[in-house]
């Protein structure tokens, strides 16, 4: 299901969304301003299916909500681009995600170099985006080396 840029969407309608298609599978949800920690708790929580979600530009996502995702244990692409409150704590919940093959954390401005080098602990991870993000050429360097099966773009 493809919710991109629907300005009045908020927490209660993703719920909606939650209880009556649990078995869904691709969720995105970019430039969705009223997409809050709430929805990913409700996503978390009843999602069990889903291998794909998009929260690009959703800026009042935090650290909080990527928590909640960790029973998205089938998840395998999870795209956070411009989510500009996310810092690294927030990547130690995505460590959580298993399964997850592409991990696009571009324009995210609160990711470290120092933080992003856990994700090396991601053996399924086959593609990082790290574009627009400090120091993401010196990253990039370091993760490829430490990461050969990884695609790092930046």
């Amino acid at each position: 299901m493809r919710l991109i840029g629907c300005s009045r969407l908020n927490d209660a309608a993703i719920d909606l969304v939650c209880e009556h298609m649990r078995f869904l599978q691709v969720l995105e949800l970019s430039t969705n301003p009223l997409v809050t920690n709430s929805a990913l708790a409700t996503i978390g929580g009843s999602l069990n299916q889903l291998e794909y979600l998009s929260l690009d530009r959703c800026a009042s996502i935090t650290n909080e909500g990527l928590r909640s995702l960790n029973g998205l244990l089938n998840l395998q692409v999870l795209t956070l681009r411009w989510c500009s409150l996310l810092t690294d704590e927030g990547l130690l919940d995505i460590l959580k995600l298993k399964r997850l093959r592409f991990l696009s954390l571009a324009g995210c401005k609160g990711f470290t170099t120092n933080g992003l080098q856990t994700l090396t602990a991601m053996k399924n991870l086959h593609k990082l985006e790290i574009t627009n993000i400090s120091n993401s050429r010196e990253c990039k360097k370091y993760l490829s080396k430490i990461m050969p099966n990884c695609c790092i773009l930046n």
